[in-house]
């Protein structure tokens, strides 16, 4: 899974955003709204240009002038996590009431993409008073004008609700697949149990050593979310992920010394961690040549040593990568 739900909301429908993206020059002036916030997307995560939070907020802030509400969603998110931006509530909220008010708009219109986040927002009480009859109501809306993330939504919280009862059961009896279905998918799991239910069982799957709950739990630390924001304990859990093999939080590690996210801005180590991360799953490399164009030939040098005696340090995880690269 790429980071944790919170992140993955992070993501645009770059199919939609992609296809206004290619009817315009995004890198000069775009103006089409859905254009505005790809360019956006592509500042908040370095995707071929380099990773730059104010330019990512600048630009979601432009299409969301033009009532775009997945602009204001992204922002609401930007705040709510505090990615590059002191984490503030209140500015989410603000965000999240503005896109719940344009979906509701686009929704009118019968955008199917509306219906859909509407479900969303209603699901997770953003911008709205949380009510799963409500997000059930909305995701059948857009399941039925053929939106297959809604069908497959209405699936997961109809079934998920069935089996939470003998799920949660399983878990007590330390089965691991059952833990884990808490501590992957806690913010679905929240709307039948309590968030502390949740986060109980992400830390047991994470104690146990399972590298995804500890790459979520480290998430779940750097956001704030469901638990108090603190770097120091997502640094902990994406390193411990990381020595289990977990390129996420590899990435996470880079993603945090390069925008300076609860430690001081470090070049060479977020190039150390994005190369670790290449160098398991090559679709990390672009994020790790995209630091290198603001570096130095000497800072790329010292970011490669440093990954090659953190290989040293764990020869064992050295070694996967090698018969991966077979």
């Amino acid at each position: 899974m790429k980071h944790s739900i919170l992140l993955l909301l992070l993501t645009l429908t770059l199919c939609q955003a992609q296809t206004f993206a290619d009817t315009q020059d995004v890198e000069n002036g775009p103006t089409l709204p859905m254009a505005q916030a790809y360019l956006g997307w592509k500042y908040l995560w370095g995707k071929g240009v380099p990773n730059d939070t104010s330019k990512a907020i600048f630009w979601f802030q432009k299409a969301a002038e033009q009532d775009c509400a997945e602009a204001e969603r992204q922002l609401a998110l930007i705040y709510s996590g505090g990615f590059g931006v002191p984490q503030d509530t209140q500015e989410s909220q603000k965000w999240w009431k503005l896109a719940a008010t344009q979906y509701e708009k686009d929704a009118e219109n019968g955008d199917s993409e509306a219906l859909y986040q509407l479900g969303g927002l209603y699901a997770e009480g953003h911008g709205v008073p949380q009510d799963i009859a409500k997000a059930r109501q909305w995701y059948r809306k857009a399941a039925a004008s053929g939106n297959e993330s809604a069908q497959w939504q209405l699936k997961v919280l109809e079934d998920e609700q069935q089996g939470a009862f003998e799920t949660r059961k399983q878990a007590e009896q330390g089965n691991m697949e059952a833990q884990m279905w808490f501590a992957m998918k806690h913010g679905i799991a929240g709307h039948f149990y309590t968030k502390a239910e949740c986060i109980k069982w992400l830390k047991v799957a994470a104690q146990r050593g399972n590298s995804k709950a500890q790459d979520e739990l480290g998430n779940a630390y750097a956001l704030g979310h469901d638990l108090p924001k603190d770097f120091g304990k997502a640094m902990y859990w994406w390193q411990l992920a990381a020595i289990n093999g977990n390129a996420d939080a590899k990435d996470s590690l880079g993603r945090t010394y390069a925008r300076g996210d609860g430690v001081p801005q470090d070049f060479i180590q977020a190039y150390k961690w994005f190369n670790l991360a290449a160098a398991q799953d090559p679709t990390y490399a672009v994020k790790r040549d995209s630091m290198a164009r603001d570096m130095t030939k000497a800072q790329i040098a010292e970011g490669q040593r440093l990954s090659k005696e953190w290989l040293k340090i764990h020869p064992k995880h050295s070694r996967k990568i090698k018969q991966r690269g077979r």
